[in-house]
């Protein structure tokens, strides 16, 4: 879908629930639009253009002739679940892959990740509260799949991190004992833009390394130059609500791999 330039606040105001001080508002431009593809890469997608699927959450049904079964059924995993378990590498490749297909180079099509920016300014698509569909609970579950909706049951999936005393490893096995998974993209409500799971389901990587927020307005930035740790953003099937929020942000080493992390790509628009 068509994500349009403009301008917004990037970052979260210190009042706004979990805000983080990583998070530091500053005003952003983007001068130019860009394309966003309208939810996370699929395993099917993937596989087409990479030839194999690393996810961890496949079903023995999954891959047959390296052609990936479409299902409907509930838990069973199918052609339209996220990847997930790559690095920030494989997307990268994927992209490159994605834009040397003959069509698509034909086309002038040029595959990347997402900045951290066109990322946030997408997900927010105009909106200034925490979650681009409102900030109730019940606007949370309309957004996407996360620790309170993406189990067997609902679950307060807070309560649970407080069960846990806030060890990661603790809650997130009290999540997985709940049957908390990805679930196919497109499910939840979109937002304003037509982007659908940008609040959970899977983190996100963007191209950006890490690093802190600039202290002044700027346009068209592309994060630090150098760095140890790659962003992520979004949530996942694993988080509080806070963490989802469009301004939260998260990082890791580019070469590592989890069950919650997968990506997005962006088109660049024609000149």
């Amino acid at each position: 879908t068509y994500i349009p330039p403009g301008s917004f606040t990037m970052g979260a105001e210190p009042s706004e629930p979990g805000a983080k001080p990583a998070e530091k508002q500053h005003k952003v431009t983007i001068p130019k639009g860009f394309y966003m593809g309208i939810h996370e890469v699929t395993q099917d997608q993937y596989l087409r253009v990479m030839g194999k699927n690393p996810s961890v959450f496949q079903g023995e049904m999954l891959l047959k002739n390296k052609r990936i079964v479409e299902t409907m059924e509930p838990g069973v995993v199918g052609y339209n679940h996220p990847v997930d378990h790559v690095t920030w590498d494989d997307a990268v490749e994927f992209c490159k892959r994605l834009s040397e297909i003959p069509d698509e180079k034909a086309s002038g099509h040029v595959y990347r990740l997402p900045t951290e920016v066109e990322w946030e300014y997408a997900c927010r698509a105009g909106t200034t509260v925490a979650y681009n569909t409102g900030d109730s609970k019940d606007s949370l579950d309309q957004a996407g799949w996360y620790g309170d909706n993406a189990g067997s049951k609902p679950i307060d999936s807070e309560e649970k991190f407080r069960e846990a005393k806030g060890n990661i490893k603790q809650y997130a096995l009290r999540l997985i004992a709940n049957g908390n998974t990805p679930h196919p993209v497109g499910r939840k409500k979109p937002n304003a833009w037509g982007l659908y799971d940008m609040h959970g389901n899977l983190w996100e990587w963007c191209s950006d390394w890490h690093g802190d927020y600039p202290s002044r307005d700027v346009t068209d930035p592309k994060g630090p130059s150098v760095g140890k740790e790659r962003v992520h953003r979004g949530g996942c099937y694993l988080v509080e609500g806070i963490k989802r929020r469009s301004a939260a942000r998260n990082w890791d080493p580019p070469g590592d791999t989890y069950n919650y992390l997968g990506f997005r790509v962006v088109m660049e628009a024609g000149k």
